[in-house]
């Protein structure tokens, strides 16, 4: 199996900030978003094609009500995890919806994946430690992209925490998994492969921690507090890796105030600024609207090259063109067999122009224009 990557995570309360989240990781590489809907009434599938359908082709959705106070809700959903939708990736990582990968050395999670783990025979996953990221005294939204940034994480949130925090989110191979020690962990099949650290030193990690101030490879930004208002607002919900009726989440349920201001105190870090989220997620938004470029398609839609062309335009004017002039068939040969003004009419697809349409492919394949159609249109 080629390798195919995806996250898993447990939302409640959380529609302000879900599809930045989930847009936010496709743009990074990953294949799927495993989302499970935990409030009482189905939210998150609806929300979706509401407001950005575009994301429902790498978003699975699975509606998961808490329905036993004895249990911790996201426990039973990793369970339901690695009996369901695991064995249809390769590699998998469990994350919040208030966390954020960021990669420094790499350009998407599957690059990191090939060198990291496919190349290390001994490594069945890496842990990535936490950076907390304060309230940044509410800064405001980034000029030019307030209709991003009402909620966004990654734009309001600029400073943090100097360093990283011990705790780790872990990526796994999915075959050498056998279960979830933590939230944070997994443990292994064999003795001989190990979680390594996701820092210069590439040390071994056994168990949620792992001790180290090097993020020159990668961190996990981690929006905990936001806002105080969204702070009291979320603590409200309680914390889903705790039974309902722990002692911890009767706190929270109860709105212990002075618990509650402790907690905001405590990850409230604004040491220092680092823009690496926002820096690698400002071009995708900037490139709703896509350049079409000759060294990536020939013109078929009428537009001249180097136009700006918002890419569902393009899709719907390359299907309306291809109908026209019956071209389906011609599209489908190889382009070596197909007629010479069809050989021009072959797509091929760069990395980055992939990530900006939210299309992963594996980046050794080329796809002719009727494969990429059809993928688009469906």
């Amino acid at each position: 199996m080629s390798t195919r990557v995806c996250i898993v995570c447990i939302a409640k309360r959380e529609r302000e900030y879900i599809l930045e989240f989930i847009h936010y990781h496709i743009c990074l590489g990953f294949d799927k978003i495993i989302l499970y809907d935990n409030e009482d009434v189905p939210t998150y599938q609806k929300l979706i094609i509401e407001s950005k359908p575009s994301l429902l082709p790498f978003t699975r959705v699975i509606h998961f009500p808490t329905r036993d106070s004895t249990t911790a809700v996201q426990y039973a959903m990793l369970d339901h995890f690695m009996g369901d939708a695991m064995k249809e990736y390769t590699h998998a990582m469990h994350i919040d919806v208030d966390e954020f990968l960021v990669l420094k050395k790499h350009t998407d999670i599957k690059s990191f994946i090939h060198e990291w783990i496919e190349e290390d025979l001994t490594c069945a996953g890496v842990g990535f430690n936490w950076k907390f990221f304060g309230s940044s005294d509410l800064r405001p939204p980034l000029p030019g992209y307030e209709e991003y940034s009402d909620f966004s994480q990654v734009m309001r949130f600029l400073k943090c925490q100097t360093g990283l925090n011990s705790h780790i989110k872990t990526l796994f191979k999915t075959d050498e998994i056998m279960t979830f020690r933590t939230v944070h962990d997994v443990r292994l099949k064999s003795p001989s492969k190990y979680i390594k650290s996701a820092d210069s030193f590439r040390k071994i990690i056994e168990g949620p921690h792992y001790e180290t101030n090097d993020d020159s490879i990668a961190q996990l930004n981690h929006y905990k507090t936001k806002t105080w208002a969204e702070f009291r607002y979320i603590w409200s919900r309680g914390t889903a890796d705790f039974p309902l009726d722990s002692e911890l989440n009767k706190v929270r349920l109860e709105n212990d105030m002075k618990a509650m201001r402790e907690s905001f105190d405590k990850h409230d870090r604004n040491e220092c600024i680092d823009t690496g989220a926002r820096d690698f997620y400002v071009p995708f938004l900037k490139n709703d609207k896509i350049m079409v470029d000759k060294s990536v398609l020939v013109d078929i839609t009428g537009k001249k090259i180097g136009q700006t062309l918002c890419f569902c335009e393009f899709v719907q004017k390359c299907k309306i063109y291809i109908d026209k002039h019956d071209l389906w068939a011609y599209l489908r040969e190889e382009p070596q067999q197909a007629r010479p003004d069809i050989c021009k009419r072959i797509l091929y697809l760069s990395d980055h122009l992939k990530r900006l349409l939210c299309i992963h492919i594996d980046h050794t394949v080329s796809m002719t224009f009727y494969d990429f159609i059809q993928m688009a249109i469906k």
